[in-house]
């Protein structure tokens, strides 16, 4: 540890115009003179392994030369001298952030837009009253003449299609939403969801559904086996024909797991087809459109070998 007395004996500071340097003492001066006279007087052998410690023969004092602690040079030549650190860059600003355009490329992907249903919308404002929640959706008409709603999903960014399905379906029958606990809380907090879980948010609306999967594996490979699942072994180019046939037997709509080319692994409704139409509902986008049979088909069992359908046999 180095004291005051130390200091003082060593090293005289001094004040040059506004700034200090280390001027060497005799003492220093002395002591440097000495190390070098009796380094030159060790013999040099090149096979030695010895590591001389200190300076090399020729270095000049450490304090030869008077510098102010704020002159340039190299870092040998500036010890004493405290570089501060070098500033942080900062990021260029290029203005406000921008916006995510993967729901427009996902609204694009999915085909036309149905047309609104000339009605008000009382529908999404009673969902608003009801929940507290900001409710992002539209009042659509079917061919038929049928009103349906499309809502957005929970949290956008999220997987949360799943449950926004089952609020979509359930938005028909607000009463089985008012003063449900269970549901409210199943739907705030489910994220992923496969089938087993939207058929637990509709045991928690008294809506009875069920699972089919619909897959073009050998029938000697199914996944489960759970009785209560059904599996429709399918040719990956007829699966549409099974989702119409559910469609037109039940006269209700089906939720049905899709791989979507932009959102990947997705839930969307599908309430009919018409004129090689399918009439989808999308939560991620919260819209209607009519999808091209043909673009469906694709992304059921042409992209994955499992699809999951949960469909409504009685009347709820």
């Amino acid at each position: 540890m180095t004291t005051t007395n130390d200091i003082n004996h060593s090293s005289t500071l001094v004040e040059n115009t506004g700034s200090f340097s280390l001027e060497p003492s005799e003492l220093d001066q002395q002591q440097e003179k000495v190390h070098s006279e009796a380094l030159k007087a060790i013999p040099f052998n090149e096979n030695s392994n010895v590591t001389l410690s200190g300076p090399p023969p020729g270095t000049p004092p450490r304090h030869s030369q008077k510098r102010p602690l704020d002159a340039p040079g190299s870092p040998e030549e500036r010890r004493v001298h405290i570089i501060p650190p070098t500033p942080r860059k900062k990021r260029p600003n290029n203005g406000p952030a921008r916006e995510s355009n993967t729901p427009a490329l996902a609204a694009k992907s999915f085909g036309t837009e149905m047309p609104l249903a000339i009605i008000d919308q009382d529908p999404i404002d009673d969902l608003r009253h009801l929940t507290g929640l900001p409710m992002i959706g539209n009042v659509y008409q079917l061919p038929s003449n049928k009103p349906i709603i499309a809502i957005q999903q929970p949290i956008q960014e999220k997987p949360t299609c799943g449950p926004g399905c089952v609020l979509m379906i359930a938005s028909d029958h607000i009463e089985k939403l008012k003063q449900n606990d269970n549901f409210w809380n199943w739907y705030g907090s489910t994220r992923l969801a496969n089938a087993s879980s939207l058929l637990n948010g509709f045991r928690f609306l008294g809506i009875p559904a069920k699972i089919c999967k619909l897959t073009c594996m050998p029938p000697n490979l199914h996944l489960e086996s759970n009785p209560s699942i059904e599996f429709k072994h399918l040719n990956p180019l007829h699966a549409v024909d099974h989702i119409k046939e559910t469609v037109r037997a039940t006269n209700r709509p089906v939720i049905l797991a899709i791989t979507h080319p932009l959102l990947m692994g997705h839930w969307i409704i599908v309430d009919g087809f018409e004129n090689g139409q399918a009439w989808v509902r999308d939560p991620y986008t919260g819209k209607a459109f009519a999808l091209p049979e043909a673009t469906l088909s694709k992304w059921l069992l042409e992209k994955d070998p499992v699809q999951e359908m949960i469909y409504f046999p009685e009347t709820f």
